[in-house]
């Protein structure tokens, strides 16, 4: 039981990342965020084609291996610097 809420509150915190990491690159350079970022989203406009598709991924999985090659591709890139802040988390199967 202790498992299954700590996978949560990782996945959780993982999709919560992710959504912030793809949306921190849209948003670059606007008014809400005038700073640019120093990465690159692999098939952004793919991506932000099916946005809908995306946000429902990011809403119900429950683990990263869920993801669609799509949001797989970006996940990747970002775990890096999720583990970087969440390392208790590195052992996680959800992950």
């Amino acid at each position: 039981m202790k498992e299954e809420i700590i996978n949560e509150i990782a996945i959780e915190a993982f999709r919560d990342g992710l959504y912030r990491y793809i949306a921190d690159y849209e948003d670059q350079g606007t008014l809400l965020h005038p700073e640019k970022v120093d990465y690159e989203i692999p098939n952004f406009e793919k991506i932000m084609e099916s946005y809908w598709n995306i946000r429902m991924e990011l809403i119900s999985v429950q683990s990263v291996k869920e993801f669609s090659d799509l949001l797989k591709e970006v996940a990747k890139q970002y775990m890096p610097i999720f583990m970087s802040e969440n390392s208790r988390y590195k052992d996680l199967e959800c992950l």
